[in-house]
């Protein structure tokens, strides 16, 4: 072969290659979206005993999960101090500090906050703390917080109590939606006509294992007048229930219902009412439905 022919072949053999090299990439899926931290148990006394003149610590324990496993500090935040007897005022206490906890995915950890009593011999004013723990990830971002309240108190005029030890992580929760056990209500309410309005109620048995509810809605609200087979509009409720923090309990829920004013010489029709109740959770999740059925009357044939 010639020198100008094994140059014309070196050439083609590069094209080939950049053309062989040029088809053969793949697609790269984007990274996953970071996830906040997450505290999932708390555990801390609602009161305290120190004796005049003394400063102990104040602790509480915490136990977290992070997606990322890349969780780096814990803070508290909207410290409060308020004398619950008669004192001229009070300091908040603060903190922010790192407990060892960088890079798990899991765990738990205990804080404790120092106090100082009044100067003996007492008796030294009842004090209420609040503030909110948090956890924060290396990326800066920062779990929902929990909400600590607690009274100190120097025990004169009750039984002593000594302070407790450092509590011991309570085991991560595992996720689980809430749960709705039973209603009870009546099948029946008997209302005069004419009356206005009178609350109809059901108790609602609930569970969930991590404390957390923040909502309760019904939907597919339905009302039937049982002689004449028309609708009668309801409407639809959500709210906050209150019981944030409790795995399990009972919740009274009332609805007021209004009579109608019937003509003179005839009365109102018996109505048939029902809806389904839901519980949510604070990470969206949501309890199977539960249906609410009952019927109004006014007691007459």
């Amino acid at each position: 072969m010639n020198r100008g022919n094994r140059l014309l072949s070196a050439i083609v053999g590069v094209s080939l290659l950049v053309g062989c090299g040029s088809g053969g990439g793949s697609t790269v899926p984007p990274p996953a979206e970071p996830a906040s931290p997450l505290i999932v148990g708390f555990q801390g006394p609602s009161t305290f005993t120190v004796a005049p003149g003394t400063t102990v610590p104040l602790c509480a324990a915490v136990t977290f999960v992070d997606q990322d496993a890349d969780i780096e500090t814990a803070f508290s935040e909207n410290e409060s101090c308020v004398p619950v007897e008669s004192a001229p005022s009070c300091s908040a206490l603060k903190s922010s500090f790192n407990p060892g906890i960088d890079g798990q995915p899991e765990g738990g950890f205990s804080f404790c906050l120092s106090y100082k009593q009044c100067s003996a011999p007492g008796p030294c004013a009842e004090v209420r703390y609040e503030m909110d723990v948090r956890v924060r990830d290396r990326s800066g971002l920062t779990s929902p917080s929990f909400h600590w309240a607690f009274q100190v108190s120097d025990g004169i005029d009750s039984t002593p109590e000594p302070t407790p030890p450092p509590p011991q992580p309570p085991p991560p929760t595992p996720a689980a939606a809430p749960n709705i056990g039973a209603l009870d209500s009546p099948s029946v309410f008997t209302f005069p006509d004419g009356t206005g309005y009178h609350p109809t109620c059901v108790d609602i048995r609930y569970s969930d294992p991590n404390g957390d509810i923040v909502r309760l809605f019904t939907r597919n609200e339905e009302c039937t007048n049982v002689r004449t087979g028309q609708d009668c509009p309801i409407s639809p409720t959500d709210f906050d229930p209150g019981i944030r923090g409790k795995t399990s309990g009972t919740y009274h829920f009332c609805k007021n219902f209004k009579t109608c004013d019937p003509s003179p010489g005839t009365h109102c029709s018996d109505q048939y009412l029902s809806r389904d109740f839901y519980l949510q959770d604070s990470t969206g999740r949501q309890s199977p439905p539960a249906r609410w059925e009952y019927r109004v009357t006014n007691g007459l044939d």
